[in-house]
């Protein structure tokens, strides 16, 4: 099933199963008992709570380590999350922090799009006879994806920012991918639409109505989020296609630091079926992430692969 939402969108079920995990499953209430320095009301406690959120957040480098009050800074996302307006960001978050297991992490995205309006829900078969908008319609002036793996080894999220130059004038931009096991967030620049078979067999897509018709020459920015939800490993890689040039492209894929590769190569793809070619070594840096730059990048299928 494919998930989409505007962005804004929280769920009181998903959260109220989020609690009972945290409170009731002893691996991860053991998580953050870890922590507790002063008892509280209730059956959780919520500044330990945002704790192990803070030391996710640090590890994988989306907050400074030197940031001492991040923990309590977390604690009015906690407390939303925890009261019943558990957002797409705040669910990734605590599914990363607390390592919850495929089969719960499956039932908590359920959870929450059951109480998603039906605008903003995709049935497990994906809309027929639609066309992506043409990619001769816009140029991408700068991209930059950042793509997040698990402890278990699985990809959890994925995060693009986009800029586009309109050719022509444009309303809408086609986001494509390559599973159907995902949940899309657009948390700015339009609206999405419902989830569609390309021609393309394996690859679905998905519209972003941009929020006002861009004029040619104008430039448009783009944010959007993929969390993804295999039920089986997908292949050690991620890969990002390129049809036309694209101005400046930034790629990063972050490990979680219990589950780094022994081996990492930047190369290049032929097709979606073949093998990755001009393996080049990368080295995973002490953030345990590895990144590529590139500049004026014209029709390639580029990315990294890895062995554990």
């Amino acid at each position: 099933m494919v998930m989409v939402s505007q962005g804004d969108a929280t769920s009181s079920r998903a959260a109220d199963l989020l609690r009972r995990l945290l409170a009731e499953d002893e691996e991860y209430r053991s998580r953050w008992q870890h922590y507790v320095r002063r008892s509280s009301p209730g059956p959780l406690h919520q500044g330990a709570v945002s704790q192990v959120l803070a030391d996710y957040l640090t590890d994988i480098g989306a907050m400074p380590a030197e940031q001492q009050s991040l923990p309590r800074s977390l604690k009015d996302t906690v407390g939303r999350a925890l009261s019943g307006r558990l957002t797409p960001q705040s669910l990734e978050w605590f599914i990363a922090a607390f390592e919850i297991s495929a089969a719960h992490r499956d039932l908590l995205w359920r959870r929450f799009a059951e109480d998603q309006p039906e605008a903003a829900r995709v049935a497990d078969e994906p809309a027929p006879g639609r066309a992506p908008a043409p990619e001769t319609a816009y140029r991408t002036v700068a991209l930059d994806e950042l793509h997040v793996v698990g402890a278990d080894g699985v990809p959890h999220t994925h995060r693009s920012v986009q800029v586009i130059r309109a050719l022509e004038p444009m309303t809408r931009y086609s986001y494509r991918f390559d599973t159907s096991a995902v949940a899309i967030d657009v948390v700015r620049g339009g609206r999405p639409g419902q989830v569609y078979a390309t021609d393309i067999p394996g690859v679905w897509a998905v519209d972003i109505h941009l929020h006002d018709t861009v004029p040619a020459g104008q430039t448009a920015v783009l944010e959007y989020r993929t969390t993804f939800r295999y039920q089986d490993s997908p292949p050690p890689e991620f890969r990002r296609g390129l049809a036309r040039t694209t101005g400046a492209v930034t790629l990063q894929v972050q490990f979680h630091p219990a589950k780094v590769p022994a081996q990492v190569w930047f190369g290049t793809w032929e097709a979606l079926d073949a093998p990755p070619a001009g393996l080049t070594p990368q080295q995973v840096g002490p953030d345990h992430a590895v990144h590529w730059f590139g500049e004026d990048v014209h029709h390639a299928l580029v990315g990294f692969t890895w062995q554990w």
